[in-house]
């Protein structure tokens, strides 16, 4: 349509009825997922992946997640819409929102959700210094009392991306335990880009085609690196991820480790 109507073709920057928001910084794309769950009836193809990202540069795709296929099973389908799919923070190894599991139910009703992702509330600053965006989501609230936030901070050239992933009490709430609830940050990894850990596991380099590197930091560590699976061309690929591993107080403010871990992404000049 928009050909027909030879209208120029401006890319999206904020998609309201999705909750999808887009960065275009130099080289750099960024998508970010601030969404809600869809509607019953809507939903029954959604992941539940509130705050994931990714992440391409001119010299391809970095930062994905694990994608979705027509050519996939409803099982294989069905695990990447897992949190865990998703270069998001996964905390106790729970995904958030529950789907509604195979059988009558399922049969009847659809593959859609059996309880949301939960509110999700974005924020968008642009500035000539960069971007910044920031999301909420409470979809852990009510079994753990804890809300997930993410800031990503964008440098205008796209050089420099830093992040910050933080598990918070509510004010006024009371915790729901007073043990540790261990948590993952995953970044999966395209199958084209190679990547290695540091000596001391606190930073990865990783290299894209053509040569293109970048260095992924982290102050909470160590880093590890595990296999991952990407379905978002087709039949599978095997690839990696990056994941930084940790464990929230259930009564934390989000204002320092563990209940807050940064990140950054600094694009590696060429020599």
């Amino acid at each position: 349509l928009l050909k027909r109507a030879k209208l120029p073709e401006n890319p999206f920057l904020v998609c309201p009825n999705t909750g999808y928001q887009r960065v275009l910084a130099g080289e750099v794309t960024l998508i970010f997922d601030t969404g809600e769950t869809p509607a019953i009836g809507y939903d029954y193809d959604a992941h539940q992946a509130p705050l994931a990202f990714e992440l391409s540069t001119d010299a391809g795709r970095l930062i994905v997640n694990c994608g979705h296929s027509d050519q996939l099973d409803e099982n294989w389908n069905t695990a990447m819409r897992q949190t865990d799919a998703h270069s998001s923070l996964i905390l106790n190894d729970q995904s958030v929102g529950k789907l509604i599991p195979e059988g009558v139910r399922s049969d009847l009703h659809g593959t859609g959700f059996l309880q949301t992702v939960g509110q999700v509330s974005p924020s968008r600053r642009e500035m000539k210094t960069g971007i910044w965006l920031e999301a909420n989501h409470n979809g852990y609230a009510d079994q753990y009392g804890l809300c997930h936030r993410r800031r990503i901070y964008v440098y205008p050239d796209g050089s420099d991306i830093r992040g910050e992933d933080t598990l918070y009490l509510p004010v006024g709430e009371t915790p729901k335990t007073n043990s540790e609830i261990p948590y993952k940050v995953r970044f999966h990894l395209h199958p084209d880009v190679v990547v290695t850990l540091s000596q001391d596991q606190s930073s990865a380099l990783i290299i894209q085609k053509g040569h293109q590197g970048w260095r992924l930091r982290t102050d909470v560590g160590p880093l590890k690196i595990e296999k991952s699976i990407y379905c978002g061309e087709g039949a599978p690929r095997e690839c990696q991820q990056i994941i930084i591993s940790s464990a929230a107080f259930g009564d934390g403010d989000g204002e320092a480790t563990p209940n807050r871990v940064r990140w950054s992404l600094r694009r590696i000049e060429k020599s």
